[in-house]
């Protein structure tokens, strides 16, 4: 896909930007819904972070790689057994497109898909990791406070399907997650 976007850049003198100047740090608060481990055996720390750079961009057309982080904490042992924590990390590749709306605000759609996984503890003891696919939509809205620097604050949805080893009437409750995301942070 890089490499026909690249082909078809140079046929018609479209210009590719490498984008230095373009990094997120956010704070990100995924909360999870539905029927599924983190939805009714967790609750949100909401103590999450995110790490976003542009890799190039093409016009409006932005390919960034985002690292996301955040951890869980057990709340219902029946379902969570001797798991005291759960840390979700996403790695993602998403495409957006800004829209500017005026000189300082923009709106910018996005979609992503990722390498999800959940790592679990208690007890001090690691209980392993549940790697998956994640699947990732959403927007932000960022204002240009001065110079390269602005705010933003987004929403998001993410469908990760994690690899389990478990009974089949259990796969779905503890092999997807369902997130509604809120973010909030800097643009350099």
């Amino acid at each position: 896909m890089l490499l026909s976007a690249l082909c078809f850049s140079q046929e018609n003198s479209e210009k590719i930007e490498a984008s230095p100047e373009s990094f997120k740090l956010y704070y990100y608060a995924p909360i999870p819904f539905g029927n599924n481990m983190l939805s009714k055996a967790h609750t949100n720390d909401f103590n999450g972070f995110g790490i976003s750079v542009r890799l190039f961009r093409i016009r409006q057309v932005h390919v960034n790689i985002a690292f996301e982080n955040v951890g869980f904490s057990a709340t219902d042992v029946s379902m969570a057994g001797n798991i005291e924590a759960s840390k979700l990390t996403n790695f993602i590749l998403e495409g957006m497109y800004k829209v500017p709306l005026t000189g300082r605000i923009a709106v910018n759609p996005k979609i992503g898909i990722g390498a999800a996984q959940i790592r679990q503890s208690g007890n001090g003891q690691d209980f392993g990791k549940q790697p998956g696919i994640s699947f990732n939509l959403g927007g932000e809205v960022d204002y240009k406070i001065v110079g390269r620097f602005r705010a933003f604050a987004g929403v998001g949805y993410s469908y990760m399907r994690m690899r389990i080893d478990t009974a089949p009437e259990l796969e779905s409750f503890y092999g997807n997650v369902h997130t509604l995301n809120l973010l909030i942070g800097l643009k350099i």
